[in-house]
């Protein structure tokens, strides 16, 4: 008899099909991750995907029905042996509302809804649903967190990995890592986001009809500044747990020119620095103050070394100086000269 209520039952094996999509991976990755208390023993099943690798089963074994196998043998089918009932496979005969497998695992666990993986779900469901023809159109809408690695690029990575032949057991392997690592920076961006929209550190400059948001945002996340641009910043200074400070210029109307040369002064005057003549503080870089660099073409100014190759001294600057300083000499270049 099908169980219908959802008590605990033992897995042993993880059966998925050969070939698998993102769909079955994401599957196993959330059974993993959130399915230890009905599934007690899914962190340590071993993944097949044929029901003759499984250790010791017999022929006859193989033809009882998913709900019997998973009882047991405890052989959990995840996107397979629907039309034996299994649990979380879409391609059931009863299944008439179409959901991916990942998603009738994340609704059978209750985990649908939860933040960190919302989004992985969204994906592989509609794009199961909708098809090739409509996976970018799928990818707009549900990339929310749209930094780094896409869900369309784990998508695309899988399949060429398919092509070329990869093993199915390195290559589930392989997913559940690439998919731990894209939660894990959804789980980081959700808390930057909640840390951006607490931002009280504000300016904001106008001119030719143009306003400019300047914010001042205290982290050392290096995707703080795409992230304040999603929440309406223009312009967006970086101050690092270590005192150094990044300004990064987001908007396509800011002249940052006036801003490093005023800049350059100030920090030379409070770290006790002369200005040697004819220095061109507005240059891309400044032997006066060498702890400030200048792309004049993006309008980034460093106060900082990313690559991390050589000691830099801190900004001696205070947060509202830098606010102050850069909203009170940043220029909006007219229309026309765009």
């Amino acid at each position: 008899m099908t169980q219908t209520k959802k008590d605990p039952r033992k897995v042993r094996w993880t059966l998925v099909h050969p070939s698998f999509h993102f769909d079955e991976a994401l599957a196993v990755y959330i059974l993993t991750l959130f399915g230890k208390v009905l599934f007690p023993g899914i962190e340590e099943a071993r993944i097949v995907f044929k029901l003759r690798d499984i250790e010791g089963i017999t022929p006859e074994q193989m033809r009882w029905s998913a709900d019997r196998l998973l009882n047991e043998l405890g052989v959990l089918c995840v996107g397979c042996l629907g039309e034996r009932g299994a649990l979380f496979d879409e391609h059931g005969e009863k299944r008439a509302d179409g959901k991916a497998a990942c998603m009738l695992v994340a609704e059978y666990l209750g985990v649908a809804k939860q933040h960190e993986i919302r989004d992985l779900l969204c994906f592989v469901d509609q794009f199961d649903r909708q098809g090739h023809a409509r996976e970018r159109a799928v990818l707009r809408k549900v990339d929310r967190y749209s930094v780094g690695l896409t869900e369309y690029d784990i998508r695309a990575l899988l399949r060429n990995q398919h092509r070329n032949g990869r093993d199915d057991v390195y290559l589930m392997q392989w997913m559940q890592s690439v998919i731990d690592a894209f939660v894990e920076r959804t789980r980081r961006l959700i808390k930057l986001h909640g840390l951006v929209k607490g931002c009280n550190k504000k300016r904001s400059v106008t001119g030719d009809g143009t306003e400019i948001q300047v914010w001042l945002i205290e982290t050392d996340e290096h995707d703080a500044p795409t992230v304040a641009q999603q929440h309406g910043a223009g312009v967006v200074i970086v101050r690092r747990p270590t005192g150094h400070a990044v300004v990064v210029n987001k908007s396509k109307r800011a002249d940052m020119c006036a801003v490093a040369r005023e800049l350059r002064q100030r920090e030379a005057d409070a770290q006790g620095w002369s200005v040697v003549e004819g220095d061109t503080l507005d240059g891309e870089h400044s032997a006066s103050v060498p702890n400030w660099d200048f792309n004049p073409t993006m309008g980034h100014i460093f106060n900082t070394d990313e690559q991390k190759v050589y000691d830099v001294v801190p900004t001696a600057l205070s947060d509202e100086e830098l606010l102050d300083m850069v909203a009170g000499h940043l220029r909006i270049l007219e229309k026309t000269s765009l």
